[in-house]
């Protein structure tokens, strides 16, 4: 790296910064507008898109948590998208104390079209070439694994668990190592919210 470009990295980190407000503004603003169309508010959008991505099984007191909200709005969240016919509201099989919040199948039907995956979002990320989607994907697990480890975010990626080994490669083009699945993986095959993540210690 030349002094030069060593002089730029302050303002590019900001640059990066800002492109990552703006995106998430934009992303935030599809949302609400698509809620809105959907005949909800932007808090019951989150909440279906929270128990559809969740690995684990929320409670009220799980949503509250991730939501940075009271527990008592929460329960109330929950009750609205209960009696719109959206979730419900089943006993742990393994402590029937314990209630989880889980989507309905209209539920799981009006989160698949919130996400639009095959909307404005997926055709932007297809319009990248396949490299450069695929270097954003790495860059993109970074970040999270970064942020997961000092617990400002909860994406459960692959790189920030403790099962996860990356590999040298060598010959071989799976270069990474799932030490509970056994399973070696390209960058591409690497996942956000995993079931199975441990945070690494």
């Amino acid at each position: 790296m030349t002094p030069e470009e060593t002089k730029l990295l302050p303002e590019l980190t900001e640059r990066i910064g800002t492109g990552l407000v703006r995106l998430s503004q934009g992303m935030r603003g599809m949302l609400w507008n698509q809620a809105r169309q959907e005949g909800l508010s932007p808090s019951q959008a989150q909440a279906l898109l929270a128990l559809q991505s969740s690995p684990e099984p929320l409670t009220v007191g799980s949503l509250a948590e991730q939501f940075g909200i009271a527990a008592p709005t929460a329960s109330e969240l929950a009750g609205t998208l209960e009696r719109k016919g959206y979730i419900e509201r089943r006993h742990s099989t393994t402590d029937r104390r314990q209630v989880h919040l889980c989507l309905t199948d209209a539920g799981e039907m009006l989160a698949g079209r919130l996400i639009g995956w095959n909307g404005l979002l997926g055709e932007a990320i297809e319009s990248l070439q396949v490299e450069d989607r695929e270097a954003f994907y790495r860059t993109l697990l970074s970040l999270l694994s970064t942020l997961e480890r000092s617990g400002a975010v909860h994406a459960h990626a692959c790189p920030a668990c403790a099962y996860f080994s990356a590999c040298c490669g060598g010959s071989d083009e799976r270069v990474h190592l799932c030490s509970l699945t056994q399973t070696r993986m390209i960058d591409a095959e690497l996942r956000v919210d995993c079931p199975d993540f441990i945070l690494q210690s």
